[in-house]
């Protein structure tokens, strides 16, 4: 338990160094697209899947995965605990899947098996369908849903399903997709934002929601993959239909010299660090591509210029050092006035 404690603590200390050098360094620092993709190659709806379009191979081979459970699962470091992750899952096992379709080792598309196999031996199958629950420590996964768990979800079944033939890969990935017709008060991943009511895929489901822009591209790309592999015109609306929300709703992402991580109804946005711009970056050119949308290959282009301009980066900083300060004092302030009605309470 003491180890445990203490490898989940420098786990989570390295990642926090790790993401926050990344504002010293280039986009492609961490995210990108695999060099050997053929990005027009994999728009084509008459194609396999082949390579999913951002490079998680590296991030495997660079050792982002190293803390694992007893069955060599990745599991992300919590202080003084460990959690299974569905989207840190996700990632390994495409990273994984890439390394496969690389080098054709069988040893990589088993542990995208082992992967796919956890997620549905851990979903909850209520009413025949296959949601992926945050897990909560104690307790197993039983916390919200997400659009983006379940659009990633949805990737490594389809790989699964293409590698192997066995159905119940393709029937799990059709499974993950009843939440995208019910919105978040329902027990699925819909609401809209703004005045025009964009419909938004929700990686956050706690209303009132906060519309995060990489987990809704996520979805995006689970969708497409779907839709290569059964040609469904239900899925294929689902997915242009979330074309178009991200191409509406892209202006209100730009805050001038960078990008909001999510936004909210009521202004209240959330800046994204510099790993987060970097994959607001890639994710748009590839999604870009693939729907041919200029706004989201023109949206990409401005966030890339961004990052040129070192000021604007060392402003991010300040501007996140700020928001997480305030918030840690206000949540502290919250304690001290909670301590002090009870103390009240106490001696009246």
């Amino acid at each position: 338990m003491l180890s445990q404690r203490i490898l989940s603590t420098l786990g989570h200390t390295s990642e926090i160094f790790k993401r926050s050098s990344l504002i010293f360094k280039g986009v492609n620092a961490f995210w990108r697209i695999p060099p050997n993709l053929d990005l027009t190659n994999y728009s084509n709806q008459e194609t396999s899947l082949g390579l999913y379009p951002l490079d998680y191979a590296t991030i495997v081979k660079d050792g982002y995965y190293w803390l694992s459970d007893k069955e060599g699962l990745p599991v992300k470091p919590v202080w003084g605990n460990v959690i299974h992750n569905n989207t840190r899952l996700c990632g390994y096992a495409i990273g994984n899947w890439n390394l496969y379709y690389e080098t054709n080792d069988e040893k990589y598309l088993e542990q995208v098996k082992h992967v796919a196999d956890y997620l549905l031996r851990t979903a909850d199958h209520y009413n025949n369908e296959v949601n992926l629950r945050k897990e909560i420590l104690g307790q197993g996964h039983v916390g919200e849903i997400s659009s983006m768990s379940q659009g990633q979800a949805i990737s490594v079944f389809c790989r699964c399903f293409e590698a192997t033939n066995d159905l119940k890969y393709l029937d799990a990935a059709l499974k993950c997709i009843p939440c995208f017709y019910r919105n978040v008060d329902a027990n699925g991943v819909v609401s809209t934002y703004g005045t025009d009511h964009l419909l938004w895929y929700e990686e956050f489901v706690k209303p009132p929601c906060l519309h995060v822009l990489n987990g809704m591209m996520y979805a995006m790309l689970g969708l497409f993959d779907l839709f290569k592999l059964t040609k469904s015109e239900s899925i294929h609306d689902l997915y242009q239909k979330g074309v178009k929300s991200i191409e509406d709703a892209l202006p209100s992402f730009d805050c001038g010299w960078w990008s909001w991580y999510g936004v909210r109804d009521d202004g209240n946005h959330y800046l994204a660090s510099m790993g987060y711009h970097s994959l607001h970056i890639w994710q748009l050119y590839v999604l870009g591509t693939i729907a041919d949308s200029s706004i989201m290959l023109e949206k990409a282009n401005r966030f890339l210029e961004y990052t040129r301009h070192s000021d604007f980066r060392l402003r991010s900083i300040k501007f996140l050092v700020y928001e997480k300060a305030k918030k840690y004092f206000k949540g502290y302030f919250n304690k001290l006035t909670k301590l002090h009605s009870q103390t009240m309470w106490y001696i009246t």
